[in-house]
């Protein structure tokens, strides 16, 4: 018996031409990951309602086979094409797209580019009507775990003094283990350094006059409800769909409850976020956070490095209820807000940005 290795581990994933039919990952389809977690079977159990004239167990058949895998990838952009300008793909690309987003390639101005040579940024919306689904590979020295047809949801986080990351929980259809099975062969992607979270390497720069430079951590969580297909009518053996049938995203903020010296004088001074206090959160207010070129200035920016630079923007969001607490002995506030598009897919937006100049 030859033991099975952990740390000898690793994940592809690739974008499917039909949902749920699996295709060949290779090398170029590796994704680095901070840690994967996989539940390789799931089902459901029916019971046989039959009504006998005796005692005992009834007995129970398996239904609606599935499996999912939680995959935490640091957040990373994917570099600079040949021109020095306009940022590549990041490594995360075919997992944002299976989560139920829509991706768009813009210019500086914020117009839409027909030549990647003017590219300066990639964002990544939200899209109701977004059925791209993949196949992941997870190898681990030896044995495979294959799921098709994978969608998910996706949640970012960040925090002072540690690295910012996305985590994706995705479901797809159940498939054997290989045994014995080779990692895929080929050129590897090349992947962008990671930067821990502190000053000089994030801004939170779009959080208003009233929330400057006071930000703890962010979290922004899509929310998506994923609900397998499994009409009865599937002819020929067709696979399981699955599907994003909802979304309700949020995000959460810690700020510091600082003085602002800038604002009033003496004992009209105002904490950091005091008026937004002040006018009421039983019913919510419009905080907008939107990304505005060449820069960006978003709720937040993760790095400084062109083509390593993730802006996150909220368009319109709605406050919760404000909690007070402390971070590491710190006055802090827990700012709860709730994503509310005004139209059609303008929940969020995540930014790749190049190279403005």
């Amino acid at each position: 018996m030859t033991v099975n290795l952990v740390r000898k581990s690793a994940v592809y994933v690739k974008p499917e031409a039909t949902p749920g039919v699996g295709v060949e990952v290779d090398a170029s389809n590796l994704v680095i990951a901070n840690a994967i977690d996989p539940v390789p079977l799931e089902a459901d159990e029916i019971e046989n309602p039959q009504i006998r004239g005796y005692l005992g167990a009834r007995s129970r058949v398996v239904v609606s086979k599935r499996a999912s895998v939680s995959i935490t990838v640091p957040l990373i952009g994917g570099g600079l094409h040949a021109n020095g300008k306009a940022p590549l793909q990041p490594p995360w690309h075919n997992l944002m797209l299976a989560c139920g987003h829509s991706f768009e390639e813009l210019i500086a101005d914020g117009g839409t580019s027909s030549g990647r040579e003017n590219d300066r940024w990639l964002r990544y919306r939200p899209n109701d009507d977004a059925r791209s689904t993949v196949t992941i590979e997870r190898y681990r020295d030896r044995i495979t775990q294959r799921l098709t047809g994978c969608v998910g949801s996706m949640t970012l986080n960040g925090a002072g003094g540690d690295f910012g990351s996305l985590v994706f929980e995705m479901q797809g259809v159940y498939t054997k283990l290989y045994g014995s099975r080779t990692r895929p062969s080929g050129e590897a992607p090349v992947f962008q350094p990671q930067f821990p979270i502190n000053g000089r390497t994030t801004a939170y720069p779009g959080l208003t006059n009233d929330f400057s430079d006071c930000v703890y951590s962010f979290t922004l969580t899509q929310n998506n409800t994923v609900t397998p297909n499994d009409c009865s009518n599937r002819a020929g053996n067709r696979p399981i769909e699955y599907t994003v049938t909802n979304r309700e995203s949020t995000a959460e903020l810690v700020m510091n409850a600082v003085v602002d010296t800038a604002k009033g004088a003496g004992v009209d001074r105002q904490v950091q976020g005091d008026p937004f206090f002040k006018s009421g959160t039983s019913d919510g207010i419009a905080m907008p956070f939107k990304p505005t070129p060449p820069n960006g200035t978003g709720v937040v920016r993760f790095g400084t490095k062109a083509g390593n630079t993730i802006i996150v923007g909220i368009p319109n969001a709605t406050m919760g209820p404000v909690t007070p607490g402390d971070q590491d002995g710190t006055a802090t506030y827990t700012v709860p807000l709730t994503c509310v598009p005004l139209t059609a897919n303008t929940d969020y937006e995540i930014i790749v940005a190049g190279d403005p100049s």
